[in-house]
């Protein structure tokens, strides 16, 4: 029975074990799909994209009629005069002579509605909904690539992980190696073989390793900090993929040239807008048609039997009036301002395809250049690897004859040195490399090789 009850309990204390490293593990992937969720960059494009989408619907409301209602009651003197006045552009009236009568005050009232629905404008509510559609698609396009930034953003900072925690293992391995030579050079000298002096500069040397040691765990920890910035609830107990991080990439994807990119669907977008902003700028120099359709109502204190001035005699002596044609509007003065507008939009589109151009030949030629430091990076992280294996099993020989005491404590440290130094340039020129990749990634907008490695 009690070994039945340890069974289980060594059976809890596995799967509890698996199931914490899983939620420390952090895969690239992972990075990128938790940043998305939280970054607030990326929920600022959304609403503009849902901003964009609501002001289509807005512009597509215009092929609705519009509407106005009106209804008033009012209580006041009705001394008229001779003459005739405009109190709005486009509305006169002529008002009559007081008529004879003591009273001089009255009550009013007045109610209308008026349809205008614009039947015909030469296309321009059409182009209106299209250059709202190309906003949409725009603030898609920045939408898309500030998901490109994030993800660079986020490979970077997680490399950065990787690359702090390949100095941290470098100055482990340094020390152990430095105890080793310590530990060595204490046997040698209390056996007499070596001088006692051989401890100290041991000793000393073990001292700096294990300083670098700390070194590299606060820099680990900063790198897992700034994550954070991307992914809050990271904390500094995450673990990576690192198997992959010190070995020559390979079967790397080499494109020459970019074509659908975030930044230049953006760019073509905004020369998309400019030319059909230019097409609504032209239809504004048009008439507009519309149908007109109105019903009124009026009642006045003032009828043929007299006048009563009562609050509610406005609704005495009540006449219906309807009134439905046809309407041409058309705005004069926007033939000139409307075609200074369309020559202003042209060179909005003239710089909004330079930028497409110019922002196409960087691409294009960033990848290109990326191309070749890659291929001749290749070939430095190659040989690297190659001197940290010679540098290793010359060590081992040394150290053996140090053992042995055959050579002093001096060479041995010189032989140490030169692997460290080894090791460091690897890590340095495997760091090089993979910035290079994901440059070259964000400049083409796939990550997948990235990806599939981490």
């Amino acid at each position: 029975m009690v070994m039945h009850k340890v069974y289980l309990m060594s059976i809890f204390f596995v799967l509890v074990s698996i199931n914490t490293y899983s939620q420390t593990e952090l895969t690239l992937n992972q990075a990128w799909e938790k940043a998305y969720q939280d970054y607030p960059e990326l929920k600022e494009k959304n609403a503009l994209i849902n901003a964009a989408q609501f002001n289509t619907l807005t512009v597509k409301s215009g092929m609705l009629p519009n509407s106005q209602m009106q209804l008033q009651n009012t209580y006041g003197t009705f001394e008229g005069s001779g003459g005739a006045f405009f109190p709005l552009p486009g509305i006169f009236n002529v008002n009559a002579n007081n008529p004879d009568s003591q009273v001089k005050t009255t009550a009013n009232s007045f109610g209308s509605v008026l349809i205008d629905w614009n039947i015909y404008q030469f296309g321009r509510l059409r182009h209106s909904i299209r250059a709202a559609n190309s906003l949409t698609e725009q603030a898609r396009g920045e939408f898309t690539l500030s998901k490109l930034n994030i993800q660079t953003s986020v490979t970077q900072l997680y490399f950065n992980i990787l690359y702090s925690d390949a100095y941290l293992i470098w100055a482990k391995n340094n020390s152990e190696r430095v105890k080793k030579i310590l530990e060595i050079a204490i046997s040698l000298a209390d056996a007499g073989i070596k001088p006692g002096a051989d401890t100290s500069l041991a000793s000393s040397s073990y001292l700096q390793a294990l300083s670098r040691t700390d070194e590299w765990n606060g820099k680990l920890a900063g790198a897992k900090l700034q994550l954070s910035e991307f992914i809050p609830d990271l904390g500094t107990n995450v673990s990576i993929k690192t198997d992959f991080y010190l070995k020559t990439p390979m079967g790397l994807y080499r494109p020459d040239s970019v074509n659908n990119h975030p930044v230049l669907n953006v760019l073509e977008q905004q020369v998309t807008y400019g030319k059909i902003r230019q097409k609504v700028e032209g239809r504004k120099l048009l008439p507009a048609v519309s149908l007109l359709g109105g019903a009124s109502f009026r009642g006045s204190g003032i009828g043929t039997s007299g006048i009563n001035n009562r609050l509610t005699s406005g609704f005495q002596n009540v006449s219906n009036n309807y009134l439905a044609g046809i309407g041409l509007t058309w705005n004069i003065s926007d033939i000139y301002s409307g075609s200074l507008e369309k020559k202003r939009v042209a060179q909005q589109i003239i710089a909004a395809q330079s930028r497409y151009d110019l922002q196409k030949i960087q691409l294009n030629t960033g990848i290109q250049s990326i191309n070749a430091k890659i291929t001749e990076q290749i070939k430095q992280v190659s040989k690297s690897d190659s001197a940290v294996q010679k540098s290793k099993e010359a060590y081992e020989l040394y150290f053996a004859r140090y053992e042995s005491g055959l050579i002093n404590l001096t060479e041995l440290l010189q032989i140490q040195l030169l692997l460290q130094e080894a090791e460091k340039s690897n890590i340095d020129a495997h760091q090089s490399l993979w910035d290079q990749i994901i440059s070259r990634a964000a400049a083409t907008s796939n990550f997948t090789y990235l990806s599939n490695q981490f």
